[in-house]
C-alpha cells in the first residue's frame, strides 16, 4: 500500500530542491520554505490517515513521508546557498532553526547532519576571526 503513495512525495520533495530544470526554485524558494513545506506535508498526511485510513497505518505513512521529504532532502536543504543552515545561524534565525531541529530530529541521522553542519559553521567563523 505504501509504495504507490511514495511517488507523489518523491516528486514534491525533488521539486523543492534546486536543479537545472527548475530555475524558478533557485530565485523564489529558500531552505526555510522547503522545510515549512515538508512540515505542512507531514501534517497533511497525519490528517489524511485519520480521515481515510486505518489508524494502524499512520506510523508507516508518516515514516514514508519523512523519508521522502526529510531524509532524502536533508543535505540539499541544509546546505542551500544563501538560505540553508549556515545562513540561518549567521542571521540568528531562531524560529527557523527551531523548525529545522523539530523536523530533522524525526529522521535517522537528521540531528547528526545538523550538528555536523553547525560544527563546520563554527570552525569557519573561528577561522575567519583568527
Amino acid at each position: 500500500m505504501l509504495h504507490p503513495r511514495r511517488l507523489p512525495h518523491t516528486r514534491r520533495g525533488n521539486s523543492w530542491r534546486p536543479n537545472t530544470h527548475n530555475a524558478e526554485y533557485v530565485t523564489l524558494l529558500l531552505a526555510y520554505t522547503a522545510v515549512r513545506r515538508s512540515e505542512a506535508r507531514l501534517e497533511e498526511e497525519h490528517r489524511r490517515v485519520k480521515e481515510y485510513l486505518n489508524a494502524r497505518t499512520e506510523s508507516r505513512v508518516v515514516l514514508r513521508v519523512e523519508e521522502e521529504l526529510l531524509s532524502r532532502q536533508m543535505r540539499a536543504v541544509l546546505g542551500m546557498a544563501n538560505s540553508g543552515l549556515e545562513t540561518m545561524l549567521r542571521d540568528d534565525k531562531h524560529d527557523q532553526l527551531a523548525l529545522v531541529y523539530t523536523l530533522f530530529k524525526r529522521v535517522d541521522g537528521g540531528l547528526a547532519a545538523v550538528k555536523e553542519m553547525m560544527a563546520e559553521h563554527v570552525r569557519s567563523e573561528a577561522g575567519a576571526r583568527a
